[in-house]
């Protein structure tokens, strides 16, 4: 015997379920449906803003696809979403020195606003590739052009290249300094 938990968007929703569903036949066992009675405590309300935020779209119209299998190519990833309007771009970052796989992730970039979201109302509450759940969000800095985000990225390095070079002169005067205690 199992069990599981479904939300529903409206209280009318799940009601029309357990009147649709309670006896019905699953596996050979009968369904036995009935309320949640857990209250939500204020952590649990913050998380659902946080997703129900996510899921709002703004002015973007570009998607991050998450989950996306390993053994999936780009093109597969394109073809889904070019059914629902024209594509600017589909992005899936590949792995840095990882033999040609990708990262699990990807950017879908469309022509219109109406596109992304007639896409991200269609697939983002059951859309599987391969087995995978697919997990869409609105992504966010979507002004942002390749180069600056080169930039952005150098900068970072920039800027942690300043501080290795620092640690490294620290190490350097440990070292004369272990010398000089090393030689008395």
């Amino acid at each position: 015997m199992g069990f599981g938990f479904v939300q529903f968007w409206t209280k009318y929703d799940a009601m029309e379920a357990i009147k649709t569903m309670q006896g019905a036949l699953l596996a050979g066992h009968s369904i036995k449906l009935k309320h949640s009675n857990r209250e939500l405590t204020d952590d649990t309300k913050k998380k659902q803003r946080k997703t129900v935020d996510r899921l709002e779209q703004g002015d973007s119209m570009k998607l991050i696809v998450r989950n996306v299998p390993f053994q999936a190519p780009p093109s597969e990833v394109e073809s889904l979403f070019s059914a629902f309007g024209g594509l600017k771009s589909v992005r899936v970052p590949k792995k840095v020195g990882g033999g040609g796989s990708h990262r699990g992730f990807g950017f879908v970039d469309f022509s219109t606003k109406g596109d992304a979201k007639r896409a991200f109302d269609s697939l983002v509450h059951s859309t599987h590739l391969y087995g995978r759940r697919l997990v869409l969000e609105w992504a966010r800095g979507e002004d942002e052009s390749v180069e600056q985000l080169r930039e952005k990225t150098a900068s970072r390095f920039a800027g942690a290249e300043k501080e290795h070079r620092k640690l490294k002169k620290r190490m350097e005067a440990l070292e004369k300094d272990l010398k000089v205690i090393d030689d008395d």
